[in-house]
């Protein structure tokens, strides 16, 4: 059922591909403003339904969204919230934001947002969107990066003077743990 595009991408063919064009609109409801909670919900169900490499193409989806914060800042505001509840609704979304090609970009693209000079609401749910997926998942070694990128999150803040935020024990064991503790 999957091939590989020369993106790296999984290639969906059939009920797969079907149920990405689904999965994809699911997400493009629940971003579309204003904010709807049931549009909210039945995208984090959505996902919770998917299978992983389904599940992958609508985190594909929700990160380009969430990189059109310059052309439609509301559309990223909700894409950061929908990340959130779609993360804690569905194990596979789990895996497509925390390992694999398509985490490292998607997290990339909420470090940009979390380390934006100007502060701003997406900058804010970005940042508590990282912390709180450090403290939820970064003791899970097959999920790399909730823990680099709070990491890297808590650098960017040590770097500007802010208070770190207080991490989770079991994450700052596996991210390095001793080595932090001692630099904080």
């Amino acid at each position: 059922m999957l091939s590989k595009s020369k993106s790296a991408a999984p290639q969906l063919r059939g009920n797969d591909k079907a149920a990405a064009k689904a999965l994809e609109r699911s997400v493009d409801e629940a971003t579309h403003p204003p904010p709807s909670e049931p549009l909210l919900l039945a995208c984090a169900a959505a996902f919770a339904r998917s299978q992983p490499a389904v599940a992958e193409a609508g985190i594909r989806h929700l990160r380009k969204k969430l990189q059109a914060a310059d052309k439609s800042y509301d559309v990223a505001l909700l894409s950061c919230g929908v990340a959130g509840r779609v993360v804690a609704a569905s194990p596979a979304a789990q895996r497509a934001v925390g390992s694999g090609d398509g985490g490292k970009k998607f997290m990339s693209v909420m470090l940009k947002h979390a380390c934006d000079g100007r502060p701003s609401q997406l900058q804010k749910g970005s940042r508590q969107l990282i912390e709180t997926w450090q403290r939820t998942y970064a003791s899970n070694a097959a999920l790399p990066y909730f823990a680099t990128a709070a990491v890297e999150l808590a650098a960017f803040k040590h770097q500007r003077g802010e208070a770190p935020a207080a991490p989770a024990p079991d994450a700052l064991q596996f991210a390095g743990g001793a080595q932090l503790q001692r630099r904080g």
